[in-house]
């Protein structure tokens, strides 16, 4: 519920928020009045909620939780596996490429700089 600055309201704008306090202050008393004739109206009623509540979980505190469903576990999916290495730098062997996707950068400036004629002079023999 947001502040109200009174005295910047004036006598109609008070008079009308009074009104809305009363209104809902009387719609909350009715509903807690429906609420007490319908555990009171039947005995029943009354013995059915107070029987299921001491099952319910509690968070500790005797508060009753909501209970959420559980949801299997997900199942974990398997590593993918090592790709082989097909090309090595035989300068630099840290650089290497699977032969996968674009070529590595490495070969593709040793074939620019006329180092190399393609890329199979640094295909690995496995």
């Amino acid at each position: 519920m947001s502040t109200l600055k009174v005295g910047a309201l004036s006598d109609t704008e008070i008079a009308s928020h009074i009104q809305t306090l009363q209104s809902e202050q009387s719609r909350r008393s009715k509903m807690r009045e429906e609420a007490q004739s319908f555990i009171a109206g039947s005995p029943g009623r009354l013995a059915v909620l107070t029987s299921v509540l001491p099952q319910l979980p509690t968070n500790g505190n005797g508060q009753h939780k909501a209970v959420a469903p559980k949801v299997p576990k997900a199942v974990k999916a398997k590593a993918p596996a090592k790709i082989k290495i097909r090309y090595r730098d035989p300068s630099k062997p840290e650089n290497t490429w699977s032969g996968r996707g674009r070529p590595a950068r490495w070969i593709t400036e040793a074939i620019k700089a006329g180092k190399v004629k393609s890329k199979e002079d640094f295909r690995v023999n496995a």
